[in-house]
C-alpha cells in the first residue's frame, strides 16, 4: 500500500490521567466528575464494571453521568474508537462542553503496539468537538516505554498532585511516523500451514476459510478472519506493490494470517479513524479494526505486512 502520511490534529485538551491503584483513581475521578456538574458539562465516565459501580456510589445525588461498564476483555482499540466517535456525535448535539474519564484496560507489550495508534487517533478524533477528555492508566503497571507514548500523545499529565501540561506533546508527529516499525509476532518464524504467492482475493478467501475450518472456529469468527483476508489482498493489490504474499498459521484453535505487499505501506493511523462517506477507499481496514481485536500492521525494508489473529473468544 501506499503511504500518505500526515501531520496528526492536536487536540488542546487529551489529558493522561496517572493514579496508583483504584482507590486513587476513584478520588480524582469523583473530583472530575464533581467538577464537570457543577459547571454544567456533560460528563462522560468509561470503565470496569466495579469501578464505575464505585464511582456511582462516591457521587451519590450526582446525576446527569453517562456511565459506561466496559469490561476490559471487550475493549480493543478498532472498536473503542468506533463507540467513542458515536458517543461523541450524539453528545455534541447539546450545547454544553463534554469531559470524559476513561479507564484504560490492562494491556500486554504487543496489544500496546495498537493502544498507542488508538492514543495518538484520538487526539484527531477529539480535536472538532468541546470535549476533556482524559485516558486514566495505573502507573505502576506501564513500562517505560509505554510511557514515553502516553507522554507524546497527550497534551496534559494529571496526577493526585495537580495538572500539567505534558512536555513531549511536541514530539507526537515525529513518534507516530514510526508506529508501523514494529518486529513481527514471533509465529511468523515458525513454517507456515498456508503459503500464497500472488493470489486473488476468492483464492485467498477459500484457502482461509479452510484454515479456519481447520481450526475449529465458530462461525463468525470464520467469516471476520475471510473478511480480513480478502480485504487485505485486495488492498495489497490496489494499493500495494506486487508480489502480494499470504502466509497462515493454525495453533490452539487460533488462526494468524499475514498478507504482504513490498510498497512503503499506509497512514501510520490506519484503520482507526473515520472515513469521508465519500472516500474511494479505507473504510474496509477501519470496519477490520472494529471486528478483529488482534490485528496490526508493519512496515520494514522489505515492504508492508498485515497481520490478524482470530479464535473466536471475543467475537464482535
Amino acid at each position: 500500500m501506499t503511504s500518505s502520511a500526515q501531520v496528526p490534529v492536536r487536540c488542546p485538551a487529551h489529558d493522561l490521567v496517572l493514579h496508583d491503584g483504584p482507590e486513587a483513581l476513584l478520588e480524582l475521578a469523583a473530583r472530575f466528575v464533581r467538577g464537570g456538574v457543577d459547571k454544567g458539562d456533560q460528563v462522560v465516565v468509561v470503565g470496569e464494571p466495579a469501578f464505575v459501580d464505585d464511582l456511582r456510589a462516591a457521587t451519590r445525588g450526582v446525576t446527569g453521568v453517562h456511565l459506561i461498564r466496559e469490561a476490559a476483555r471487550n475493549r480493543f482499540p478498532g472498536r473503542d474508537m468506533r463507540r467513542f466517535a458515536d458517543l461523541l456525535a450524539a453528545l455534541v448535539r447539546a450545547p454544553s462542553p463534554i469531559r470524559v474519564i476513561n479507564q484504560m484496560p490492562p494491556m500486554t507489550a504487543d496489544e500496546w503496539l495498537e493502544w498507542r495508534r488508538y492514543e495518538a487517533a484520538a487526539n484527531v478524533l477529539l480535536a472538532p468537538y468541546p470535549v476533556w477528555g482524559t485516558c486514566a492508566y495505573d502507573a505502576s503497571v506501564l513500562e517505560p516505554a509505554m510511557l514515553d507514548d502516553l507522554l507524546a500523545s497527550h497534551s496534559h499529565v494529571t496526577t493526585p498532585i495537580g495538572r500539567r501540561a505534558s512536555e513531549r506533546f511536541e514530539d507526537l508527529d515525529e513518534r507516530v511516523h514510526g508506529y508501523l516499525d514494529v518486529p513481527p509476532h514471533p509465529i511468523e518464524a515458525t513454517p507456515p500451514a498456508l503459503t500464497l504467492d500472488d493470489p486473488s482475493a476468492a483464492t485467498a478467501r477459500r484457502a482461509v476459510r479452510d484454515l479456519a475450518h481447520r481450526a475449529g472456529l465458530p462461525s463468525d469468527a470464520t467469516d471476520f478472519a475471510v473478511l480480513a483476508a480478502s480485504e487485505t489482498v485486495t488492498n495489497g493489490s490496489l494499493h500495494g506493490r506486487p508480489p502480494v504474499a499470504v502466509r497462515g498459521w493454525v495453533g490452539d484453535g487460533r488462526v494468524t494470517v499475514t498478507v504482504s505487499d513490498e510498497g512503503p505501506g499506509p497512514h501510520p493511523l490506519v484503520g482507526l479513524l473515520p472515513v469521508p462517506v465519500d472516500s474511494e477507499s479505507g473504510r474496509g481496514m477501519l470496519i477490520l479494526h472494529q471486528l478483529i481485536a488482534d490485528l496490526h500492521h508493519r512496515t520494514d525494508g522489505t515492504g508492508y505486512t498485515v497481520r490478524f489473529s482470530i479464535d473466536g473468544a471475543r467475537p464482535a
